[in-house]
């Protein structure tokens, strides 16, 4: 079986994700790095692998394959490792209905809108878009109430609600947990430098690279 590559950019959230999951999974594989947002627009060849020109693009033993939740669950079902997604299938539908929230309602304000203004346009020392920014945070304070909805808006009563608040705060002590504990791993910082060009490979920190195309 053939090291699988992924086609994509360091800096793109998405192809981030899909290299999470392969470096989770301690899977080898090459990050091949494809501009699809330069002045000639998406090259021919990505057009190939991916016909809307979006990243990431993933190929395995001559399967391809495009779109993050089909990329990471792939890799999460075809190697070995640590089990990515829940196996009840409750806990699985949660996992994938917050992923399309995530996705669909709280991606554009929260990348485009707070990420770009605050954090990218002073990096390259650009004007934000501030009315972008000022339309994004009521959006994300939607999303964020609505969401609120999975536990504490079934409340119908005191003790309910007392339980509810027992349980986010609960939720919000395991968030934490989790991050200082991703934060740890070797294998986080080499997926979230947007300027490496080399990644471990495995699970040792001290195993092979393998260098990006």
């Amino acid at each position: 079986m053939s090291d699988p590559v992924l086609y994509g950019l360091s800096r793109s959230v998405y192809t981030r994700i899909a290299r999470l999951a392969l470096e989770e999974k301690g899977v080898r594989y090459t990050l091949e790095e494809v501009e699809i947002f330069g002045p000639d627009g998406v090259p021919h060849e990505h057009l190939q692998r991916q016909p809307f020109g979006r990243i990431p693009a993933f190929a395995h033993d001559g399967f391809l394959l495009y779109e993050t939740d089909a990329i990471t669950r792939y890799v999460d079902e075809t190697f070995v490792g640590s089990r990515l997604q829940p196996q009840e299938p409750l806990a699985r539908a949660r996992m994938n209905q917050v992923i399309g929230i995530v996705d669909s309602y709280a991606y554009r304000p929260m990348v485009w809108g707070v990420f770009g203004a605050r954090i990218v346009a002073p990096a390259e020392n650009i004007q934000p878009d501030e009315q972008e920014f000022a339309q994004s945070l009521p959006r994300l304070v939607s999303v964020v109430a609505r969401s609120k909805r999975f536990s504490a808006a079934s409340a119908t009563s005191p003790a309910t609600s007392s339980r509810s608040r027992t349980c986010m705060r609960c939720r919000s002590c395991c968030i934490s947990r989790w991050r200082a504990k991703v934060l740890t791993r070797c294998w986080f910082t080499h997926a979230c430098d947007r300027g490496s060009t080399t990644w471990r490979r495995g699970r040792a920190c001290s195993g092979p690279r393998v260098s990006s195309s």
